[in-house]
């Protein structure tokens, strides 16, 4: 339940520092930032409906802040576009996770478009 996937990472660390006495919000964002990879936003539209609005890597932490990147985000004429981003936690993991992946699904000169999201 938050506007962008930045908002929902502050939640989830005032949520952590609210039930865990003696913690630190640094301690907790390290934690953040090395169990997620991944963010999904989900926004209702005028309708109700409900779509993606971006899809967000969690890069990890500099200078206090977790950091991310946005990977896809909706575009109101043709849905979700890829940002021509491609995640740093499939560079890592090349040959587990990308293998259903196309080449060229995060050129940055594509731009895949996600039909119906």
């Amino acid at each position: 339940h938050a506007n962008h996937a930045l908002g929902a990472l502050g939640k989830l660390e005032a949520f952590v520092l609210t039930e865990e006495e003696g913690i630190s919000s640094e301690l907790v964002k390290r934690h953040i930032a090395n169990v997620i990879n991944i963010i999904i936003q989900v926004e209702r539209d005028a309708n109700g409906h409900r779509h993606i609005s971006e899809i967000v890597e969690v890069q990890g932490i500099v200078d206090g802040e977790i950091q991310t990147k946005c990977i896809f985000s909706r575009d109101p004429e043709t849905g979700l576009k890829s940002d021509g981003v491609a995640p740093q936690f499939l560079k890592r993991k090349k040959r587990k996770i990308s293998k259903g992946f196309p080449d060229d699904f995060f050129d940055p000169e594509k731009k895949v478009t996600l039909d119906g999201f």
